[in-house]
C-alpha cells in the first residue's frame, strides 16, 4: 500500500509539501 501511494505521488510533481504533509499523517495514524 505505502509502495503504491508513495509512487503514484512521485509521478505527480506538482504535489505540495502539504500534499506530503497529509499522505505523512495518514501513513501514521495507519501504522
Amino acid at each position: 500500500m505505502d509502495v503504491e501511494i508513495k509512487g503514484g505521488l512521485s509521478m505527480n510533481h506538482d504535489t505540495t509539501q502539504s500534499d506530503w504533509q497529509t499522505v505523512a499523517n495518514c501513513l501514521a495514524h495507519h501504522s
